[in-house]
């Protein structure tokens, strides 16, 4: 009895105490589902972050990739533009070198004109002497004409009129006409060599 007693007893203080005991169990639970829907949202709140950075990840990437494609394509403009330019180059070596050999052809070109005018003048020089050469063989060649035809008169003289005695001396004319033919014939001699000098030099 004694024991059933106090067993009642407890019962009835754990009576007493179940209010109180169910408020914090209730305080309990309530802090429970509070904090179970905090964690929730806020693992929630982490996917969805973790979503968002994902995708802001995934646009920097996107970015890149679009930023290294143009990068890679300005590369190749850059190579073209670098071959281009070598190109030039090239053709502008080429050029100079052709305009170095065709001044070393001009200024040929201007020693050779430089001389032909020389030989101008030198020709017309010549043309001068051949000129007087030439006045001078005509008087020559009329002087031998004259000795010729005084020779030829005096000797058809002294065959028709063998008798009579004439006071000239053929011989001095004769020897007079061979000094003009040798004169003569020197002179002609010098002109056709000038003129062969001439006509090499044209």
């Amino acid at each position: 009895m004694k024991i059933l007693a106090a067993e009642n007893d407890l019962m009835r203080q754990q009576l007493k105490d179940f209010p109180q005991l169910q408020l914090e169990l209730n305080f309990y639970k309530s802090e429970y589902e509070r904090q179970r829907n905090e964690l929730r949202e806020a693992y929630m709140n982490l996917n969805k972050q973790q979503l968002a950075e994902a995708e802001e990840f995934r646009k920097q990437l996107d970015s890149l990739y679009q930023e290294r494609n143009d990068l890679a394509g300005q590369l190749s403009e850059a190579e073209k533009r670098l071959a281009e330019v070598a190109d030039l180059e090239a053709r502008e070596r080429e050029r100079h070198g052709e305009i170095s050999r065709l001044n070393g052809q001009i200024e040929a070109r201007e020693r050779e004109i430089s001389s032909l005018h020389s030989q101008i003048q030198s020709l017309q020089t010549q043309v001068g002497e051949k000129q007087v050469l030439e006045s001078q063989v005509s008087v020559l060649q009329n002087q031998l004409k004259e000795a010729s035809e005084t020779v030829t008169r005096l000797q058809a003289q002294q065959k028709s009129t063998s008798a009579l005695e004439v006071d000239v001396d053929v011989d001095a004319l004769i020897a007079e006409k061979d000094a003009l033919i040798s004169e003569l014939q020197s002179k002609l001699s010098k002109k056709n060599g000038k003129a062969v000098v001439l006509a090499d030099s044209k």
